[in-house]
């Protein structure tokens, strides 16, 4: 009997932990699945907001494209916070994550160079070639990236909107 008592207890703390990981796991889904949502739903909504560049307003989005590609390089090479945070929100624990990560891959940021733009009718792309270097066994290994910015206009808004910054 008490064996049985035992097993059942056990069996009963078992599923109780096992109910918990589960309902963890669901909540995460959950939650990813409405980041999702919300995401495409801002996605559909700067989409139908967007206008075409006329000569004078693609100036004005190079001038924009600077300042954010800017931003992203000082936060990139200084660690600084502040300025990434001026393109982007993020916590600054995730900040520093991203950032150790992005060292680890990467090295150190040593300089950018402006390359040119490809545009359409909606979105321009700005891109730059950084030079990061890192060592490894006493040997100095550099490495370019081009780091792209991409810029639109709303057109409820009749403001620039970074639409997206990568890395190749």
């Amino acid at each position: 009997m008490k064996f049985l008592k035992s097993g059942l207890m056990l069996l009963s703390v078992l599923m109780l932990i096992s109910g918990c990981a589960t309902t963890e796991k669901e909540k995460a889904k959950i939650a990813r699945a409405k980041a999702i949502k919300t995401r495409n739903a801002e996605i559909k909504q700067i989409k139908d907001n967007l206008t075409r560049f006329s000569e004078k307003e693609e100036a004005e989005a190079k001038k924009f494209a600077i300042s954010k590609a800017g931003n992203f390089y000082k936060s990139v090479k200084d660690k600084d916070y502040d300025s990434f945070c001026k393109s982007r929100k993020m916590s600054k624990k995730k900040f520093n994550q991203w950032h150790k990560a992005v060292t680890k891959r990467y090295g150190k940021l040593e300089s950018q160079e402006y390359i040119g733009s490809i545009s359409n009718p909606l979105i321009i792309r700005y891109i730059w070639k950084w030079n990061f270097s890192r060592k490894t066994k006493g040997k100095t290994l550099s490495r370019e990236v081009l780091h792209s910015t991409y810029i639109a206009k709303d057109k409820q808004k009749n403001e620039y909107i970074l639409l997206e910054v990568s890395w190749e």
